[in-house]
């Protein structure tokens, strides 16, 4: 739901620059907005900044943030957050039987350290959902209390949100080393049939990941030939239209 209106944002803009918040030392204007979709439960967080250059023209740069509002709505939620700090709970306990028994050989491996961070993550990926739906909460109040009306500040819950995925998607980076650590227990040398599963990953990524990278540099360049090609092709015309200009202050 868009409650504002485009012209009381430019009435705005007209306003700062009338008093002199705008003026020729500004180097940046920044536009904040806040945009809900009731059908599906989504926030939006939208920020427009345009950065003024010394040599004059206008560098737009625009960022779109959005996060659905995932709460403890049902008790599907809670029975599944239960299940995940038993299993923590469970796993915990047998690191801590590992420690004890292996001691110092227990840090002589690297698995110990892909386990332990599976665990570490996991648990701060609970406190930031925790984080994150005391925030939502908050914000959904404030929101039906004025009914959209008043500008509301989601970078904040944005933020957290990214931390959140992050988190979760080191979790799933260490549970997929996890799984190479019981594939190679089934070999004589694990270190070995780690090194070239790795090897096999690398050789993957440089196979899909380079070529889309050389790809979109391909449309950089010919993007910025384009550019190059209208800029000299209307030049005469820059040319002219200064020379009048000139002429005219004389």
């Amino acid at each position: 739901e868009f409650r504002g209106c485009l012209s009381e944002l430019r009435s705005n803009l007209s306003l700062l620059r009338q008093f002199k918040w705008i003026d020729q030392y500004t180097r940046a204007i920044l536009i904040q907005m806040s945009l809900y979709n009731p059908n599906i439960q989504m926030f939006t967080s939208v920020s427009f900044l345009l950065e003024l250059l010394p040599a004059g023209g206008v560098s737009p740069s625009t960022r779109f943030e959005p996060f659905y509002v995932q709460g403890l709505t049902s008790i599907v939620y809670l029975i599944i957050i239960v299940i995940h700090v038993l299993f923590l709970i469970y796993y915990i306990i047998k690191e801590f039987q590992d420690i004890h028994h292996l001691k110092i050989g227990y840090i002589c491996r690297i698995w110990s350290f892909i386990r332990l961070g599976i665990i570490i993550c996991s648990w701060i990926g609970m406190a930031i959902y925790l984080w994150r739906y005391v925030e939502i909460k908050r914000v959904t109040n404030l929101f039906h209390d004025t009914n959209g009306y008043l500008y509301i500040n989601l970078q904040l819950i944005a933020y957290i949100n990214d931390i959140f995925n992050i988190i979760i998607g080191f979790c799933c980076f260490f549970d997929h080393f996890r799984r190479v650590q019981k594939k190679a227990k089934s070999s004589q040398n694990e270190d070995q049939e780690a090194f070239n599963y790795m090897v096999k990953k690398v050789i993957c990524w440089l196979g899909f990941i380079k070529p889309n990278q050389f790809d979109c540099q391909d449309e950089k360049d010919e993007a910025v030939r384009l550019e190059y090609y209208d800029t000299f092709q209307y030049f005469p015309i820059v040319t002219d239209r200064l020379m009048e200009i000139l002429y005219r202050m004389r």
